[in-house]
């Protein structure tokens, strides 16, 4: 009977023993941490436009921002770096989500990401991509114009589309012909890429007008001033080639006859900037007369029938399937105007 009782004090005590061992082992594996190198990486179209939000540098980012949540409910608190990439200490073993912003000099969002990890107790390496944008901006334009070549009942249009072509509702018109100028605000516009376009119409036909396209940034005002120019009398062809060098795809447009006559055909060709990483291609080209829509397709070139007299603006936006207006272009065809007697 002594010997069983001994026994059975025996296995006892080897089962205790074991789960002190046990839950220690589960204790330490629960508390163990790692490392993680994480590296920022922005979205280029996220940070390039035409028409660019105030500031000296408003689309260059300044800093990130990140902050994380992981198992046993810890918590990152949101750190900032001034490099592209940040290493994370101790950071606890398991299911990590970490969020990341980048920020301009003036403390404006650019862009944000996320990403989802797992944490092991060895060094963990990851690219936190940056390619949603966040919060709203106000875009004020002003336009200009020779009050001497319009009627004081002409009209001044302005039109604004998101990157997936759609119309935006809403903003402000005014104008006062006499004096030559007008403005279209906007507040509260989402984040993102817009395209806008403008008309100035006398007696229901369009005299002048642009298109070109906006980068909104938060809490930021996106603004500028744009000449809509009338047809007007001149001497020669005029071709003035719009750069630009903020747009993430950049080029010009060329007229295939340097001397155009009313009611002439010409060819305008919209060559991609040598060194482009686009595959002309995949590109979509939206060709638009004094800023009205002409058509829309896969084709860098525009054949122009019957040349009006006067000036005219012709400008492209081109974009992708996926996002409309990664840039754009324009060129003025100028026609001289001969005075007749009817």
């Amino acid at each position: 009977m002594k010997k069983r009782q001994l026994m059975i004090a025996v296995l006892s005590a080897v089962v205790i023993t074991a789960q002190f061992f046990i839950g220690c082992e589960q204790t330490e594996l629960s508390h163990a941490s790692g490392s993680i190198l994480v590296r920022f990486e922005a979205n280029r179209k996220l940070i390039s436009r035409t028409i660019l939000p105030e500031g000296d540098s408003p689309l260059d980012i300044s800093y990130y921002s990140i902050s994380g949540t992981g198992p046993d409910s810890q918590v990152l608190e949101q750190t900032d770096c001034y490099t592209d990439s940040i290493t994370l200490d101790n950071i606890l073993v398991g299911e990590w989500s970490f969020v990341a912003t980048a920020y301009n000099e003036d403390g404006k969002a650019l862009a944000t990401g996320s990403v989802d990890t797992h944490i092991v107790s060895d060094e963990n390496v990851i690219t936190l991509i940056l390619d949603e944008v966040v919060g709203s901006g106000d875009l004020e334009l002003s336009f200009l114009w020779n009050d001497m070549q319009v009627k004081d009942d002409s009209v001044l249009t302005v039109s604004i589309h998101d990157e997936n072509n759609q119309p935006v509702e809403g903003g402000n018109v005014t104008y006062d012909m006499s004096e030559g100028e007008g403005s279209f605000t906007l507040q509260a516009l989402p984040a993102g890429f817009y395209t806008v376009s403008a008309s100035l119409l006398t007696d229901s036909v369009q005299i002048a007008g642009f298109s070109d396209t906006v980068r909104i940034i938060d809490g930021t005002r996106t603004g500028a001033t744009i000449d809509l120019i009338i047809g007007k009398v001149i001497d020669d062809i005029s071709l003035i080639i719009e750069d630009q060098t903020d747009s993430p795809i950049s080029g010009t447009i060329i007229c295939s006859d340097d001397n155009p006559g009313a009611g002439d055909s010409v060819t305008l060709t919209y060559t991609i900037e040598e060194g482009s990483a686009y595959d002309p291609q995949d590109l979509v080209f939206s060709w638009y007369k004094d800023g009205e829509l002409i058509v829309s397709g896969q084709t860098g070139s525009f054949t122009v029938n019957e040349l009006p007299n006067g000036t005219t603006r012709y400008d492209v936006v081109v974009g992708t399937e996926s996002n409309s207006s990664l840039g754009s272009s324009s060129i003025l065809i100028s026609v001289p105007i001969t005075p007749s007697i009817g």
